[in-house]
Parts: structure tokens; C-alpha cells; sequence
């Protein structure tokens, strides 16, 4: 109840993160998205989805480099969000005026008018049951979700107790989350995601499970045996602490880059063959279900059976371990089953434009 009465006092703060986080969903997730999917095939989404997220890693960058250079200034920081909002809204502006005056150029074809695609929770969990393929879509929205809050939460632990509260401390470490992130990002996406989305989408689509499940495992063993480390880290100047917060930043880095670069690029590539409405609404509950699932899932697990249960994240960690590890074999499954549906569609969308 703590946690929930920090979150009542300061509202302000809370409303806006829940907004931009529900901008992120719709803005990102739901509109750009279903506007490409709806101009790209499935051969063209090979060649040009990783390069879409060309923009949020150099964003990362920014957004980084701000948090380091401003620490001392946070409002600043919370200047510059207001001014680049301002900004999306101009680009915004002029991209739609210039689609509307050439829709050649964006294949807009003029098409039958659609009963509207806004539904509710319930309604989108009752349409995506209704269909094998959004399902495992959703699954592995929820996984990423889950698996990301879990592993962060230990992380974010960690820095608590190391950082004592020092916001200074905090901003040079999310700062350097943000711009290591968005570096390995391009370096991904200019050398690598091309020729692992080429190997297939079951190939490009493992990645990042597989990803996620090596920094897991170095990442906890180093927690597990940091004790027995003590004496090389008295060597290099530094606490086991201040080492196991580097271990988790280096591995959240590695994971979100590959969230970035490869996942959602593959998942978005996965509407790709479906028919319009299963693209549209599809698409609608997926996000609809999936982003706001996820995430609440693992921060549910933490606020009501983790915390009460062992009494804080601390005494939970090498449980968390276990449970991430689940989510990962139930990620991976759900890439396998959605890999041969993908096939199937695919092979039916390309019969189709001959």
C-alpha cells in the first residue's frame, strides 16, 4: 500500500508517465505500425522494418545524452519532452497533408469504409480467443512484458540501494542506458538485423528470447556469486554492488536493443500476410490486450504475491530467476507456433499476387 500512496501523492508525475506510456502503445504501436503494415508486403517488411527503428535508437541517444549532461536540472529534461512533442506534432501535420496530396506514392488504396476498430478490453480478449495467430501474436507481447518488469524490478533494486536515493546517480545511469542502448542499436541495425531477418521469421524472431535468456542467467549467477567475487572486485576498485548494477545495466542494454531491432520489427512483420480486418482489428486487440497486459502482469506478480510473500525483491531474486525463465520457455514456444502460421500466410499472400 506504500508503493500505491506514492503513487497517489504525486500524481502529476504518475498521470503524465501513464499517458506517455499509453501514447507509446497507440501512437507507436497501434497507428504508425498499422499504417506501414498496411503499405508493405511481406518481402519489402524483410528489407525495411529494422530500419524504421532507426529513429528510436538515435531518440535513445538523445534522450540519454540529456539525462547526463542535465542531471542537476531535470526540469529542463522535462522542457525538452515538451518542445520534441511539439514537434511530432508538425511532422505529423505535414506527413498526413502529403499523403492526402499524393496517396500514389504510400499505394493508399481507397477502400470499402469499416465499422470503427476501437474496442474494449474484453472485446479484444474475446477476438483475439477467436484466432490462433493474434493469440500467439499477444503471447509475445505479454511475454517481453512480463519478463522486462521482472528483470528490471531486481535491477532497479539494486540501483536503489546503491544510489541511496541520489537523483544525480540515477540519471547518469538511466543516461547511460538510454545512449549505450541506442548505440548498440544502430550498430544492430546497420550490420546485423538485415541478414537475420533474411534467415527467416522464426530465426529473427528467437533472437531475442534467446537474448534475453543469456543476460538472465549471467546476470543472476553474478548475483548468486558476487560473495565469491568480493576479493577480485577489492582488486578493481569497485563493490560488488556497484559491479552487479553494471552486469544489469550492460544486459538491459542488450535487451531492449534487441526488443528494438528485432522484435518488434518481427511482430509487426507478422500482420503482415493477414486479411484486412484480422490486419486492422487484429492489431487493435493485440495491443489492445498485449501492452497493457504485459507489463501490469509482472508488476502485479511483484506488488501482491512477490513482496508479500518473501517481503521484498531482495529475498525474491533467485525466484524471480525461475519465473523469468518460464515466461522465456513459453516466449519461445509461442515463436514456434506463430512461425508456421506466418509460413502458411505468407505462402498464401504470395499465390495471391501472382
Amino acid at each position: 500500500m506504500r508503493n500505491l500512496w506514492e503513487v497517489v501523492r504525486y500524481w502529476p508525475l504518475s498521470l503524465f508517465y501513464i499517458n506517455a506510456e499509453a501514447w507509446g502503445t497507440m501512437a507507436l504501436g497501434v497507428l504508425f505500425w498499422t499504417f506501414v503494415n498496411d503499405i508493405t508486403g511481406v518481402e519489402q517488411s524483410k528489407r525495411f522494418y529494422s530500419f524504421l527503428s532507426l529513429g528510436a535508437a538515435i531518440g535513445l541517444i538523445i534522450a540519454g545524452i540529456l539525462l547526463k549532461f542535465f542531471k542537476e536540472h531535470l526540469n529542463l529534461v522535462l522542457g525538452a519532452g515538451v518542445v520534441l512533442m511539439g514537434t511530432i506534432l508538425v511532422v505529423y501535420n505535414r506527413f498526413t497533408r502529403d499523403i492526402n496530396a499524393n496517396p500514389a506514392l504510400y499505394q493508399i488504396e481507397q477502400k470499402e469504409t469499416k465499422k470503427k476498430t476501437k474496442l474494449s478490453f474484453a472485446e479484444s480478449f474475446k477476438f483475439l480467443v477467436k484466432s490462433k495467430y493474434l493469440a500467439w501474436i499477444a503471447t509475445l507481447i505479454i511475454s517481453y512484458g512480463v519478463v522486462i518488469v521482472l528483470f528490471e524490478s531486481v535491477w532497479k533494486a539494486k540501483i536503489k540501494v546503491l544510489t541511496l536515493g541520489d537523483e544525480g546517480m540515477l540519471a547518469n545511469i538511466y543516461g547511460n542506458q538510454g545512449i549505450f542502448s541506442g548505440i548498440l542499436s544502430l550498430i544492430l541495425i546497420i550490420f546485423l538485423s538485415t541478414p537475420i531477418m533474411k534467415r527467416g521469421w522464426r530465426f529473427a524472431a528467437s533472437v531475442t528470447p534467446v537474448i534475453t535468456l543469456i543476460a538472465t542467467v549471467i546476470f543472476f549467477a553474478f548475483l548468486y556469486f558476487q560473495d565469491a567475487l568480493s576479493s577480485v572486485t577489492v582488486l578493481w576498485g569497485i563493490s560488488p554492488l556497484s559491479l552487479a548494477v553494471t552486469f544489469g545495466l550492460i544486459n538491459v542494454v542488450f535487451i531492449k536493443a534487441f526488443k528494438y531491432t528485432l522484435f518488434d520489427p518481427t511482430k509487426e512483420r507478422a500482420y503482415v500476410p493477414l486479411d484486412e480486418e484480422s490486419k486492422v482489428r487484429g492489431k487493435a486487440a493485440v495491443d489492445g490486450v498485449g501492452s497493457r497486459l504485459g507489463k501490469s502482469l509482472g508488476s502485479l506478480i511483484i506488488t501482491f504475491f512477490l513482496v508479500p510473500v518473501f517481503g521484498s525483491i531482495h529475498n525474491a531474486e533467485y525466484f524471480v530467476f525461475f519465473l523469468i525463465i518460464a515466461v522465456l520457455i513459453l516466449w519461445l514456444i509461442a515463436v514456434k507456433k506463430l512461425s508456421v502460421l506466418f509460413d502458411q500466410h505468407a505462402q498464401k499472400e504470395d499465390t495471391r499476387d501472382r
